[in-house]
C-alpha cells in the first residue's frame, strides 16, 4: 500500500521524483520539496475479519523554515483541491492501484518544522488510512 501511496503522491508535479515509500527511504535528499511515507499504526482483524487498517504518516518538507516561498507552497499542498493537493492526489485512486479496498486522508498537522543536517525545514504531515482485506 505504501508503494501505491507513492504513486498517487507522484502525480503532484514537484514530488514526481521526490517521494519515498516506507521500504525505499534514501540516504540523501536531492531537492525540495520531498516526501517520505512512514507506516504507522496497524490494526489487524478489523471487525472480526481478516482486514487490516494501516495509518500511514506522510511527511512533506518544503524549504528552509524562514523562506516565505515555503509557507506559500505548504498551503497549496494542504488544500482539498488543486494540482498540488495531497488530498486530491490520494482521492484520485482510493484503491491505490488495487492494493487497498479504500483509502482516505484523515488529517493534516498544519505547518511544522523538521531538523535535517542541523537545518530547520518547514514541513507538514498527513495521516492517511488504508484498508486491505
Amino acid at each position: 500500500m505504501g508503494t501505491g501511496l507513492k504513486t498517487r503522491l507522484a502525480t503532484i508535479t514537484q514530488l514526481t521524483d521526490n517521494v519515498w515509500a516506507p521500504n525505499e527511504i534514501g540516504e540523501s535528499i536531492p531537492k525540495l520539496p520531498w516526501g517520505i511515507i512512514f507506516q504507522g499504526e496497524t490494526t489487524y482483524n478489523e471487525s472480526f475479519s481478516n482486514a487490516i487498517i494501516v495509518n500511514f504518516r506522510i511527511l512533506i518538507v518544503f524549504g528552509k523554515a524562514h523562506q516565505k516561498s515555503a509557507i506559500n507552497q505548504l498551503l497549496d499542498y494542504t488544500e482539498r483541491t488543486g494540482n498540488d493537493s495531497v488530498y486530491t492526489a490520494i482521492s484520485g485512486d482510493s484503491t491505490l492501484g488495487g492494493a487497498a479496498d479504500f483509502t482516505q486522508t484523515i488529517s493534516n498537522s498544519g505547518a511544522g518544522t523538521i531538523t535535517w543536517g542541523n537545518q530547520a525545514y518547514l514541513s507538514t504531515e498527513f495521516i492517511v488510512q488504508a484498508q486491505e482485506a
